[in-house]
């Protein structure tokens, strides 16, 4: 006899978001999977990235479309997992409002403050302590980039966060990231379990522009009064936070 489902998940790749569910064995539920693809914005100049609102969009239409094809099997879901491309970064203003766009680990117009960082750093000790070396696919370079070209848009943002962060953000009222997802912001001191303070002072920010930092069994329960009219079966279950999608595969 089939187990009644039990777990929801929210794969965010960079080509396509896929949503899928399980039952308490972990085996995948037949004939439950709503899937969109998804296209990045590149420039010849090295961009890669997507707005974060249309992305939120085509998740959220992924969730109503599973929800829709389990039906009263909904309510037996007793958690959700989402799992992201990792090194994403968006910067988003006080009130929760994106006022950048998601930028991808494939961005490479960063390219010139990775080599300014690796001038000014000790790489080596770096990727000791981060597990991440000075590069363009991590936020160091990233947001030093930012700081140097787009002076007023810095200025504005209030917190870098992940697409992950985002989601649980418009959808949970909650901001945390998983130190799966942190690990590869090349932020992380991964001794430590915390956000490594050398570079944010290079980098000119501090902990308050980054979310408080949880284990990633650590769920959230209750979504936002919106959402949990729009998906009632989801309105209690745990929600946990986004790993990177490398260790979910």
């Amino acid at each position: 006899r089939r187990i009644e489902p039990r777990v929801l998940t929210l794969d965010i790749g960079s080509s396509s978001i896929r949503v899928l569910a399980f039952d308490a064995q972990a085996q995948r539920l037949e004939g439950i999977e709503s899937r969109a693809e998804l296209q990045l914005h590149t420039t010849v100049n090295g961009g890669s990235e997507v707005d974060a609102d249309q992305l939120f969009a085509l998740i959220c239409r992924c969730i109503d479309q599973a929800l829709e094809q389990l039906g009263s099997a909904a309510y037996a879901l007793q958690a959700v997992a989402v799992d992201s491309f990792v090194s994403n970064i968006l910067g988003i203003d006080q009130a929760g409002h994106p006022i950048t766009p998601v930028y991808t680990y494939a961005d490479t117009r960063n390219s010139h403050d990775s080599e300014l960082l690796r001038q000014q750093l000790n790489e080596h000790t770096l990727h000791q302590r981060t597990g991440c070396l000075l590069r363009s696919a991590y936020w160091p370079a990233r947001l030093a980039w930012l700081r140097r070209t787009q002076t007023q848009t810095w200025d504005t943002v209030a917190h870098w966060i992940t697409i992950g962060e985002y989601l649980e953000q418009r959808i949970l009222g909650v901001a945390r990231v998983g130190y799966s997802p942190a690990s590869w912001s090349g932020l992380l001191d991964r001794q430590k379990l915390c956000w490594d303070a050398e570079l944010l002072d290079v980098l000119g920010i501090d902990e308050d522009h980054l979310s408080p930092l949880v284990d990633t069994s650590v769920a959230a329960h209750g979504l936002t009064a919106a959402y949990a009219e729009r998906w009632p079966a989801l309105a209690k279950v745990a929600w946990f936070p986004a790993l990177g999608d490398g260790a979910a595969a």
